[in-house]
């Protein structure tokens, strides 16, 4: 009876759990849910995930903030097909009441109008088929979507559907050109792409422009890992590759403290030519704010730390 209580008592908790889940993906505090709070469940905290697995923690970021463009353009779609389903109810009641002359007006802003309208929810469907498609992929297999900090890509697509949401007649070309070598420097867990790869070197975009990057001003591109090549891994110190999606310590960081909250060591990774600098931005989130052509640049940088045999494919907490 004893093992029999305790199965029943894990499946409860399995199943409060994944109502906790449900509810972050749909928007809602699970704290107020009749059944977690009947129950006294408390909420895992989202932090927790991005702390002890990055790839999961950004995956459900990722999910919840597309299900939300979801119903955003789900809304303006409805919106783009109501003065459309409006002029047609129109001819219809004009049909029906005998006013021929008020049902061809009608007819003819219902011609006019059609095909504007159905570009516009064309584009709209697609942009959601897309997101569906992606928020599938990280249900099922999240770590395909996601590449480790400082791996050296290479462009080789833009994305391939339009943002409903934005303006510009092809916001593709605001992209580098297929061939333009970036470094992953971001899992994002608020954006329609999984990962930002930044550039460090001079590059043109599809419309002609020219970028020069400097150390601390780089251009990022949010983009999804089936847009770009994967070339190598960055280097941490030793010459270790470096396959973590979190933190790692690589350096002793000298000198004083700014804030009590400062960490005692640093993340810097050797990727394209450049010693690209992870910091914490926000709470949870690892991101390169800066890329040195030397390493002896960064005066705040001491000696490498001794990472021994540590497994840098696990990710590391905060």
């Amino acid at each position: 009876m004893a093992g029999k209580a305790k199965g029943t008592e894990a499946t409860l908790q399995a199943a409060l759990a994944r109502i906790a889940e449900l509810n972050r993906e749909l928007g809602r505090d699970p704290a107020q849910d009749p059944v977690l709070a009947a129950n006294r469940v408390p909420a895992p905290d989202p932090k927790d995930d991005l702390e002890s697995d990055p790839i999961q923690g950004a995956a459900k970021g990722l999910i919840k903030y597309m299900q939300g463009r979801i119903r955003e353009i789900e809304g303006k779609k409805a919106r783009a097909r109501d003065g459309l389903e409006s002029m047609i109810r129109l001819r219809d009641q004009a049909l029906k009441g005998g006013h021929e002359e008020n049902a061809k007006s009608a007819q003819a802003y219902i011609d006019q109008d059609t095909p504007e309208v159905e570009a516009e929810v064309a584009k709209y469907d697609a942009h959601i088929a897309a997101l569906r498609g992606k928020i599938e992929r990280l249900h099922a297999d999240p770590a395909s979507m996601f590449l480790p900090l400082g791996a050296v890509v290479r462009f080789t697509d833009a994305p391939t559907y339009d943002n409903s949401l934005s303006y510009g007649d092809n916001p593709g070309k605001q992209y580098p050109v297929v061939g333009s070598i970036g470094v992953v420097s971001r899992l994002n867990d608020k954006s329609e792409f999984p990962i930002s790869v930044s550039l460090r070197k001079p590059f043109t975009t599809g419309y002609g422009d020219e970028f020069e990057p400097d150390y601390d001003r780089f251009p990022t591109f949010n983009v999804d890992p089936d847009k770009v090549e994967f070339v190598e891994f960055g280097m941490l110190p030793g010459g270790r590759p470096c396959e973590s999606y979190g933190y790692v310590p690589t350096h002793e960081r000298t000198g004083r403290k700014i804030i009590a909250s400062d960490r005692d060591d640093e993340m810097i990774v050797e990727a394209d030519g450049f010693f690209w600098r992870f910091c914490h931005v926000g709470d949870t989130t690892v991101e390169a704010i800066q890329a040195y052509d030397r390493i002896e640049e960064m005066s705040w940088v001491g000696e490498p730390l001794d990472l021994g045999n540590e497994d840098t494919a696990s990710p590391k907490p905060f």
